[in-house]
């Protein structure tokens, strides 16, 4: 099939399926908004926290923002992707998804060659759960990545669904929270708090008893990375219990009620801060 024709089909179905912006108006400046998650990261790597909730603080920046790609001339563009897709790169949004698309095909339309941004576009796409779009988009430009086999679950009765990694499958599984009590901590491969709590809870007796029958599950969205001993939640608006996904946070149900909760593992020792 002709190159362009297929970009042409690529183009169209994420803009049906994902949607365009029809925002006229720019309301943030890219550069403030730049600066802003700059110093978000510069802080983090600076204090080190306990936590790791730049992932909030990321959806807060964002979530009054539009922009009308159509009035951001190539350099301005470009700039804007970047900053989105680190945006994405550390938290799940749907508007940042969308509108990385919309750039994306803002840049075809303008001729620009957006092979590296497709590639990038490809793993946003598959941590959003568009796994068709990120297959597509691969094929079409012959990004060469290695997505992980995908098998959906056929059962439709279940509000939770989670993704298993296991011998690069990833398999939907419904998820129900247990009866009795169930400890669910909230952590991700590339937190620093998180991977001292796991090597804590890996090494150190006392942490290991106390969580020995926990689940270690991550959110929708961040990283393009997965881990067999994690379960990948398949879409973070199905746990309204868990409001933010800092991580590592500690979430403690009974009969599948919460009933308490908290945030953080340093100098190892859990941070106990919050209760309901």
């Amino acid at each position: 099939m002709n190159r362009l024709l297929i970009v042409l089909i690529f183009f169209l179905f994420c803009s049906k399926i994902i949607g365009q912006s029809n925002i006229d108006l720019t309301s943030c400046s890219i550069n403030e908004l730049a600066e802003k998650s700059q110093k978000i990261h510069d802080k983090y790597l600076k204090l080190l926290p306990e936590v790791d909730d730049r992932a909030v603080s990321h959806k807060e920046l964002l979530e009054p923002c539009n922009f009308g790609v159509k009035e951001l001339n190539n350099k301005q563009l470009h700039k804007l992707y970047l900053v989105i897709s680190d945006f994405a790169h550390i938290s799940y949004s749907e508007k940042s998804i969308v509108l990385l698309n919309t750039i994306f095909q803002e840049k075809v339309v303008r001729n620009e060659n957006v092979s590296l941004l497709a590639k990038n576009l490809a793993q946003r796409f598959f941590n959003a759960r568009h796994f068709e779009k990120a297959k597509l988009l691969n094929e079409t430009y012959n990004l060469g990545l290695n997505f992980p086999k995908v098998v959906r679950t056929q059962n439709t009765k279940h509000n939770r669904t989670v993704l298993k990694y296991e011998n690069e499958i990833l398999t939907e599984k419904p998820f129900e929270l247990a009866k009795g009590e169930q400890i669910l901590i909230v952590v991700h491969p590339n937190c620093g708090p998180s991977r001292r709590f796991e090597k804590a809870l890996a090494e150190d007796p006392v942490i290991k008893k106390r969580f020995a029958n926990a689940i270690l599950i991550r959110a929708q969205g961040g990283s393009f990375a997965f881990n067999k001993n994690h379960l990948t939640v398949f879409r973070d608006a199905d746990w309204p219990e868990i409001p933010d996904w800092a991580t590592p946070s500690f979430y403690y149900f009974k009969d599948g009620k919460l009933v308490n909760k908290h945030f953080g593992f340093k100098d190892g020792k859990l941070v106990e801060n919050t209760s309901e």
